[in-house]
């Protein structure tokens, strides 16, 4: 999962401030629960632990949502 996040920033061409963000989202908050994994191992359940944690008491809306964005835009990356 590791190699394929970093592809899929590599291959990104967005805004600075937007690569930024992404490369800080995967790195902070979605590698550090998934990133043993291979991207073919992560399952439903495994998204949706990863989302529950996120969603927890205090967090923002917006901020659970650009992190949702970065992970569907790595996944979708996959297919």
């Amino acid at each position: 999962m590791r190699r394929h996040a970093a592809d899929w920033l590599g291959l990104k061409s967005t805004a600075a401030g937007t690569e930024e963000a992404y490369e800080r989202i995967m790195r902070l908050h979605v590698l550090p629960q998934l990133g043993k994994k291979t991207i073919s191992q992560v399952t439903a359940a495994d998204v949706e632990e990863l989302h529950k944690h996120w969603r927890r008491p205090g967090a923002k809306l917006n901020t659970v949502d650009s992190r949702r964005v970065a992970l569907s835009g790595m996944f979708s990356h996959a297919r």
